[in-house]
């Protein structure tokens, strides 16, 4: 059956009206034209993700779902919460494009490379978030972004694809991981942490794989 958008579409009228109307009389901050395009992304974000949930094998469709409501939820916050929208809203948005090759991995394991770039884009968020609330880290941020990806790629060596192991990727993982706690520490400072962490992520690497062959 074909479905009818006209009454999806007549309560985003609606509800964007009533968000300009108290955006008017100062009930709400922002501009008025984040009530327009909140409503508006939403829209799409609602139809692309009908579009996904008539076909899950067009993951492609959650994926853009996602980045949609993750724009329509920026243009919320900032009507409501304009501070905080502009501490996490870049990562907002950086998590929902994770989360969307999250979903493409899930409805098929034979897609392990949207690993990658869900870890990539959660890493980023995660920077963004630190950077924007100016949070005091013993840690430079430039390392973050070698440890996640790391990390990423440690989680990718776990992994069973038509029964084999990705255990390549712990080649690159640990390189990533030294080079994130050179960058993040220091070189000074990093030898006294490196060597410690090395062994404790390669000792959790061996035992879980050691309970998992159990």
């Amino acid at each position: 059956m074909k479905r009818d958008y006209r009454s999806l579409f007549g309560l985003l009228l609606i509800l964007g009206g009533a968000l300009l109307l108290l955006q008017q009389y100062g009930y709400l901050q922002g501009e008025w034209s984040d009530a327009v395009f909140a409503g508006l992304w939403a829209l799409g974000a609602l139809f692309f993700y009908d579009m996904f949930r008539r076909d899950r094998a067009q993951w492609w469709f959650g994926m853009l779902s996602l980045v949609l409501a993750g724009i329509a939820a920026n243009h919320v916050l900032d009507l409501f919460f304009p501070a905080f929208g502009a501490a996490i809203g870049g990562a907002l948005f950086l998590a929902a494009i994770g989360i969307g090759f999250l979903i493409a991995y899930r409805r098929n394991t034979a897609n392990w490379w949207a690993i990658i770039p869900a870890g990539v884009m959660f890493t980023l968020a995660t920077i963004s978030v630190v950077d924007d609330l100016g949070t005091e880290l013993p840690f430079d941020t430039g390392g973050l972004l070698f440890v996640g990806i790391g990390l990423t790629f440690l989680f990718l060596a776990q992994l069973r694809v038509d029964g084999e192991r990705l255990s390549w990727a712990i080649f690159p993982a640990i390189p990533l991981l030294i080079l994130g706690l050179f960058v993040g520490l220091g070189q000074d400072a990093s030898w006294s942490t490196i060597w410690p962490a090395l062994l404790i992520v390669l000792g959790a690497y061996f035992l879980i794989d050691a309970l998992r062959k159990r």
